[in-house]
């Protein structure tokens, strides 16, 4: 029983412990709406398995609820009346491109989210009507409004708007305000154009399942020279199925192509941008660029021909699309890469330096006998009781005098003179090896740096494995040392470039999330990994063998 009661209690408590991370991954894996649900999602949404499309959403709204003060009986028979007079009243208010998909599928759904609405928006007293009243009063409650926020969460489908040029001078122009239907050249597809009172456009209607490629094609007059043309924006709206639409550029005789894809990752309508030359700013940095090819065209100049490619993604590419949504997203604003190496090569030379220096600086202590040895070393513990704060500005000062301000050596070189506490911690390590060792290499010819190499560090391995881990979180999550010696951002490191990102984005949660598990992953990690011998090294210090 006791046994069982640590286990038990060890259990829990990593259970505890390990839900915050847990948390901050998960959350990194939601869309915006699952973060912000309520009540809340603690479990990221698997992404629709999509195989055609336009289709409807069957996980955005829950199964009808009782009315509250309603027996479970009456409501059992009231039900499906219910469903059929909601039914009933918003079939005629659905828009034709609604009425297009599964019926059966589109029926359950909008009932089930008019019915959310309904219920919250109704007075209780409402229910302890007839049933003939309650049906009516349910039949003149759906509204247009109610159909169209509905349909709008509920409906998925890939659609293509207005085309938009941009010349070198950042002039843009309306190359066609009213869409007219694409050629298609490829696949099972059909086209449907809509007109709207908000925007015009096209929709397409996709079989994955009887071709895994749909190609089409528009050719209309180019509205700048070709070679001013910046850049051509399409008004997209995508159907949450996390397939790729691929871009390709016919004009005067040559090919362009996208140099990647644009993933369908969402349901809403967006600008995308093929830039085909000038430089990207920071704020265009998701336009995605168009590359020359080897390839020709037949299109002459002062015509474009747009050719687009609707590619089926795979269920498993679906998840991993899902998944590292927010940190492709992320990506865009922040370098992670440059920043990560930076914060590599900082911690990889910090903790390089600090063995070095405080294993040399112990083993003088714990090994070697000189005038004033014990009193030097209590001047060194004495250091520890200064605050980092008191020796800040003297510190940046001489960094500064010395031209390091603005680079990386500050955030490392001061390893080089070692740390009090590591120092005194490899010294407890060394007086607990036996003198007999050490005499027998000094018999044999060895002299006091072979001694400290060959001998002395292979044994003192667990408590230097442990001071690697101290080094590398602290240099890792280091924020006061970047904050004060860099200001380019080319030298930034993880922990100021995640202080930076939430500056500007601290309402995007899935973004932030990302970046914080970027942060907070490599030293889970290695403590995980190098955890046995960090334990070993702080029980055995000071221990006699």
């Amino acid at each position: 029983m006791r046994r069982l009661l640590l286990h038990t209690t060890l259990i829990i408590g990593s259970i505890i412990f390990a839900f915050p991370f847990v948390w901050l991954v998960s959350t990194s894996f939601k869309a915006d709406r699952e973060i912000f649900a309520d009540p809340p999602e603690w479990i990221p949404r698997l992404p629709y398995h999509v195989q055609q499309t336009p289709y409807i959403a069957d996980r955005e709204y829950r199964k009808m609820q009782k009315p509250r003060g309603m027996s479970r009986e009456r409501w059992q028979l009231l039900q499906g009346e219910l469903t059929e007079r909601i039914w009933q009243a918003a079939r005629p208010q659905l828009p034709d491109d609604a009425l297009r998909t599964e019926q059966e599928t589109l029926r359950r759904e909008l009932v089930k989210g008019i019915w959310g609405k309904v219920l919250t928006e109704t007075p209780e007293t409402l229910w302890q009507q007839e049933d003939s009243v309650i049906l009516d009063a349910v039949f003149d409650s759906v509204t247009q409004d109610k159909v169209n926020a509905v349909t709008e969460l509920i409906y998925r489908g890939v659609a293509i708007g207005a085309i938009t040029v941009q010349d070198l001078e950042r002039n843009e122009t309306l190359a066609e305000p009213s869409p007219e239907l694409w050629d298609i050249e490829d696949g099972n597809v059909q086209i449907h154009k809509i007109a709207e009172v908000e925007r015009s456009y096209v929709e397409i209607a996709a079989d994955y399942r009887k071709s895994k490629r749909h190609t089409l094609n528009k050719q209309l007059p180019l509205p700048v020279p070709l070679e001013r043309l910046r850049s051509i924006t399409l008004a997209i709206r995508s159907d949450e199925s996390y397939h790729k639409l691929r871009l390709r550029l016919e004009s005067g005789g040559q090919v362009f192509e996208a140099t990647k894809a644009f993933v369908l990752n969402n349901y809403l309508w967006q600008d995308v941008t093929w830039q085909l030359q000038g430089e990207m700013e920071q704020r265009e940095r998701e336009n995605i660029r168009l590359r020359l090819t080897e390839e020709t065209s037949d299109v002459p100049s002062g015509e474009v021909r747009i050719v687009l490619t609707l590619e089926r993604t795979s269920y498993l590419g679906t998840l991993y699309q899902k998944s590292a949504r927010s940190y492709f997203e992320a990506s865009v604003f922040v370098p992670f890469w440059l920043f990560i190496w930076n914060t590599v090569k900082v911690t990889a030379l910090s903790i390089v330096a600090q063995l070095l220096s405080c294993s040399l600086v112990a083993y003088a202590f714990a090994r070697l006998r000189w005038p004033g040895r014990d009193w030097v070393f209590l001047l060194l513990l004495s250091t520890m009781m200064l605050p980092p704060q008191v020796t800040m500005i003297p510190v940046f000062l001489i960094m500064r005098k010395l031209g390091f301000y603005n680079t990386l050596e500050p955030l490392w070189i001061g390893s080089l003179f070692g740390s009090a506490f590591y120092i005194f911690l490899l010294r407890q390590f060394f007086m607990g090896i036996p003198t007999d060792l050490e005499d027998a290499a000094k018999i044999d010819g060895c002299s006091f740096l072979g001694i400290y190499w060959r001998i002395m560090l292979p044994l003192i391995k667990p408590a230097l494995a442990a001071i690697a881990i101290f080094q590398f979180m602290g240099s890792w999550n280091d924020f006061m040392g970047p904050l004060i010696y860099i200001s380019e951002r080319e030298l930034t490191t993880l922990s100021l470039g995640l202080q930076l990102f939430q500056s500007a984005h601290s309402s995007e949660y899935g973004m932030m999330m990302a970046t914080s598990t970027v942060m907070t992953f490599p030293v889970i990690a290695v403590f995980f990994f190098a955890q046995k011998y960090f334990i070993q090294g702080v029980t055995l210090t000071g221990m006699k063998n």
